[in-house]
């Protein structure tokens, strides 16, 4: 009797209010689709050889995330993020005169290149690439 009277409201109420929730999230979600990115590039001094231990920032939205660059001058990212117009790339040279060094940052605005459509939830895949040129 117990059980009916009090323990069963209870837990009517608990799953009403976790199916309440749930699609709170989903129209969160249905507003803001997640998308697929790729940043990559390279980065070269101007007489065209790679430049190793180049900090990349890639800031997004309200996000960013670093990279450095391998030994061949390459970068590379796979990111999920909301979709956004454009990324800001911010290029660093952080270890002074070692690997060439005492490089200038620089900065770009980067369009992400849709290479997937959007699908549901999904925002769609991109590419963000940046190819520069470092100066002394």
């Amino acid at each position: 009797m117990i059980l009916k009277a009090v323990v069963l409201p209870l837990l009517a109420a608990a799953f009403c209010s976790c199916a309440l929730g749930e699609t709170d999230v989903m129209s969160s979600l249905d507003e803001e689709p997640v998308a697929n990115y790729q940043v990559m590039g390279t980065v070269r001094d101007k007489a065209g050889a790679p430049v190793y231990g180049i900090r990349v920032i890639a800031d997004y939205s309200s996000c960013a995330d670093t990279l450095y660059t391998d030994r061949k001058g390459r970068f590379s990212k796979f990111l999920s993020a909301p979709r956004v117009a454009m990324f800001r790339l911010t290029f660093t040279d952080v270890d002074g005169q070692a690997n060439g060094g005492g490089f200038k940052p620089k900065t770009l605005n980067v369009k992400p290149f849709r290479t997937e459509m959007a699908s549901g939830l999904r925002g769609g895949s991109f590419i963000v690439s940046a190819d520069v040129v470092m100066e002394r």
